[in-house]
């Protein structure tokens, strides 16, 4: 309970299993956490009996994907305010006070755990982490657009390798056509691993990932129910790389998936 209301935090679980169980008593430990609920999201085997253990709520999410997980959890939250954290043990229970603290003046709350200076040693956040939580954050940041953000970027551009060879050969056609067209490089991240390749136009920021990490972040699915337009590629020089599957009459153009994110008025505050 805080300040009068109760307090639910959604995990989201896919490949937790020997984690999920410290972090779900951890939270029930910090005193103001009055439901756990866990989303099993096809979760491996053995992640079902380890939360059995605990005192959480467990609910199941067939259809695979973060935003999928994500959206369940917060429908079925009991609680007035949901805090939504992940069970890898990248977090820590007892900062959920450094949330609640602002409740009383936001209608949403955003941590951060990808700033460089605040990564603890040892830390299980590499680059691919750190991009994946901030590409999430900053997304559901636009869509919120309150009065506490600063400009980021108008489009984001989603497009799938299915190889390392395959994502940094289309990050680099990327920043050549970019370049062409008069444009700005701001930065490129994650070249030197290429399961997942950022590159930051400034306007727009264009993000190249293998399948498998696609398919769980599903970017696509933080829009919710807003339709967001994808279109197939041709054949090409990279081995066929698509953004997604076509609709039909979109099976010869050649454009990557792009989202352009919702416009909103800005989140009152209380």
């Amino acid at each position: 309970m805080w300040g009068g209301k109760r307090v639910s935090v959604v995990l989201m679980t896919y490949a937790e299993r020997d984690s999920i169980r410290g972090v779900i008593d951890g939270f029930f430990e910090t005193g103001v956490v009055d439901e756990v609920l866990v989303v099993n999201n096809n979760a491996e085997a053995g992640t079902e009996e380890e939360i059995a253990q605990t005192k959480a709520r467990q609910v199941f999410e067939s259809r695979q994907g973060y935003g999928y997980a994500t959206r369940r959890g917060m429908l079925e939250a009991s609680g007035e305010l949901i805090v939504i954290a992940e069970p890898d043990g990248t977090f820590v229970p007892e900062d959920i006070r450094k949330l609640l603290v602002y409740s009383d003046e936001c209608d949403a709350v955003f941590g951060t755990r990808t700033t460089r200076e605040l990564i603890w040693h040892g830390a299980n956040m590499e680059w691919f982490l750190r991009w994946g939580n901030w590409a999430v954050a900053k997304l559901i940041e636009i869509l919120f657009n309150t009065s506490h953000l600063t400009a980021l970027f108008d489009r984001v551009i989603i497009a799938s390798g299915t190889s390392n060879r395959q994502t940094k050969a289309l990050a680099s056609s990327v920043r050549d056509k970019v370049k062409e067209g008069g444009g700005d490089i701001v930065s490129t991240e994650g070249e030197d691993i290429g399961e997942w390749v950022l590159v930051d136009c400034g306007d727009a920021v264009v993000h190249i990932l293998q399948p498998a990490l696609r398919q769980y972040y599903n970017l696509e699915e933080i829009w919710g129910d807003k339709p967001v337009r994808v279109k197939l590629a041709n054949p090409s020089p990279f081995g066929g790389a698509r953004s997604s599957e076509p609709d039909e009459e979109d099976e010869e153009e050649q454009e990557p998936a792009v989202v352009r994110p919702a416009r909103r008025a800005p989140a009152r505050r209380r």
